[in-house]
């Protein structure tokens, strides 16, 4: 499993929060839960991704870049709206809220939160747990946790894809075509 840093994370977290704030999604003073709110609509895009069997495609991402060196193009092609780009925005979302907030430590037990199963829990049973323990009384770190142990269950790096939509949302214009 790809275990984040303690560095990284809070370079993540920053570069969430410098993004957004760019990007207009801090110009009015939201209630935490607003952004809650925005975190669970990118967890339920992830689930409308996997009702599609949508999944993101990296080795042909990174293999079309000599043909295909647009890389908004090809994030567009291979990656864009899948179960993958969906739990990086969830991420990303949550990241920005920790850092808004100025909460966070960014110390993931990894022994404790790999002893999480996911088997015999289907997707949606997944992303339903992660949505209750959002909106009751969490802890930041262990529910980062979740989502990192979650994408090594679904077989995939999320780092690598919190990365690349971060390298996408730069190029977005403000609130990213949106009302708020």
């Amino acid at each position: 499993m790809n275990r984040p840093t303690f560095e990284e994370i809070m370079e993540l977290r920053d570069q969430a929060l410098s993004n957004a704030k760019s990007h207009g999604f801090h110009d009015c003073n939201h209630s935490n839960e607003h952004y809650k709110c925005l975190i669970l609509s990118e967890l339920m895009e992830s689930v409308e991704a996997d009702r599609h069997d949508r999944h993101a495609n990296l080795g042909g991402f990174y293999e079309s870049e000599a043909t295909h060196p647009d890389f908004i193009e090809r994030f567009g092609g291979y990656i864009k709206d899948t179960v993958e780009d969906e739990l990086a925005d969830t991420v990303i979302r949550f990241l920005d809220l920790c850092g808004l907030r100025g909460g966070f430590v960014g110390k993931i037990d990894w022994d404790n939160i790999c002893r999480l199963e996911f088997n015999g829990m289907t997707f949606t049973e997944t992303a339903w747990v992660i949505a209750c323990t959002l909106c009751g009384p969490f802890d930041p770190d262990v529910l980062l946790g979740v989502f990192f142990v979650w994408a090594d269950h679904l077989g995939f790096d999320l780092m690598e894809h919190i990365r690349l939509k971060m390298e996408y949302n730069r190029t977005r214009e403000p609130l990213h075509g949106k009302k708020y």
